[in-house]
């Protein structure tokens, strides 16, 4: 983010608050990606399918 990104944000009417809210809210989005990414592969044998809930209810 630039020196005229923020300015030309300030001149939008927004605070210095909401320079940061943006750029918490979009760190934040990016460590939930990437740790979604890392751990979802763990999980892959608990995914739900439509063929083992027909198992389990036969």
């Amino acid at each position: 983010m630039s020196e005229t990104d923020i300015e030309v944000f300030l001149a939008a009417g927004y605070g210095t608050k909401q320079v940061l809210e943006v750029i918490l809210g979009t760190s934040q989005k990016v460590l939930s990606n990437y740790t979604n990414h890392e751990v979802d592969a763990p999980f892959v044998k608990f995914a739900w399918a439509k063929d083992t809930v027909a198992e389990i209810a036969a």
